[in-house]
C-alpha cells in the first residue's frame, strides 16, 4: 500500500521533524535517512517499522533544526582568543609605533566567533523522545494504508458482484441458445416447404443442412 506521513517535535532548543514514505512490496524494505550524527537510531527506527508493517518499501526521513525560528547562535572561543591576546602582549615591546589591536578588531579573527551546530550527535535531543515521535508517525502511516486498503477493497468487492452477475446472465443465454436455433431452423424449414411444396425428402434435407 502507499501513504505518507509526517510529524514534527520540539524540546526548546531542538526542533526535528519524520517523514514517512510507503509504496508498494511483496517483501518489507526500511531505508533511513538520517542526518550526521544520528545513525544510532537507525536500528531502533528499524525495529518500530518493523513491529508496524510486513510488507512494504518504506523510507524513513528526520530533519533536524533549530526551534528559535533558524536564529544561529554563536559563542566566543576564549581559549582562542587568549592565546591571541597573549601573543599581542608579547609583541608590544617589538612593534613600537603600531597601534595595538582593538577588541573588534580581535573578535574579527577567524576562530575566536563560532556558530554553535545541531550537526552535534542528536543534536542534544533525547533518543527517546525522537522514537516516540516516530512511533506517532508511523502510526499514522498505518492509518493511511488500512484506508486506502479498505477503498480498494470496496472497489474489488464490486467489480467481482459485476462478474458474478454477468456470468449468470451469459449463463442463461447459453441455455436458451439452442432451443433459439432449433425455433429459427424450424422456421426456415417451413418457409422452404411454403414456397417449394413438393420438395423430395433428400432434397429438403440437403436444404435444411445449407441452413445449419
Amino acid at each position: 500500500m502507499t501513504g505518507f506521513a509526517r510529524g514534527e517535535d520540539s524540546d526548546g532548543a531542538l526542533a526535528w521533524g519524520w517523514e514517512a514514505k510507503s509504496v508498494h512490496g511483496k517483501g518489507l524494505d526500511v531505508r533511513c535517512r538520517l542526518p550526521h550524527g544520528t545513525r544510532a537510531l537507525e536500528t531502533a527506527a528499524r525495529a518500530l517499522a518493523q513491529k508496524t508493517f510486513k510488507r512494504g518499501n518504506l523510507t524513513l526521513s528526520l530533519t533536524l533544526g533549530r526551534a528559535d525560528d533558524g536564529v544561529p547562535r554563536f559563542r566566543v572561543n576564549r581559549e582562542f582568543l587568549g592565546q591571541v591576546m597573549e601573543a599581542v602582549r608579547e609583541l608590544e615591546g617589538e612593534t613600537q609605533g603600531i597601534e595595538t589591536p582593538r577588541l573588534d578588531g580581535l573578535l574579527g579573527l577567524r576562530g575566536v566567533i563560532e556558530t554553535e551546530e545541531t550537526d552535534q550527535p542528536l543534536g542534544g535531543a533525547d533518543p527517546a523522545r525522537l522514537l516516540a515521535s516516530l512511533s506517532a508517525v508511523l502510526a499514522e502511516l498505518a492509518a493511511m494504508r488500512d484506508g486506502e486498503g479498505a477503498r480498494i477493497g470496496a472497489v474489488l468487492a464490486a467489480q467481482l458482484e459485476a462478474i458474478t452477475r454477468l456470468t449468470e446472465a451469459a449463463d442463461g443465454v447459453a441455455e436458451m441458445q439452442p432451443d433459439a436455433i432449433r425455433a429459427r431452423l424450424a422456421r426456415q424449414v417451413a418457409e422452404l416447404m411454403e414456397d417449394r411444396p413438393g420438395l423430395p425428402e433428400e432434397r429438403l434435407a440437403q436444404e435444411a443442412a445449407m441452413l445449419m
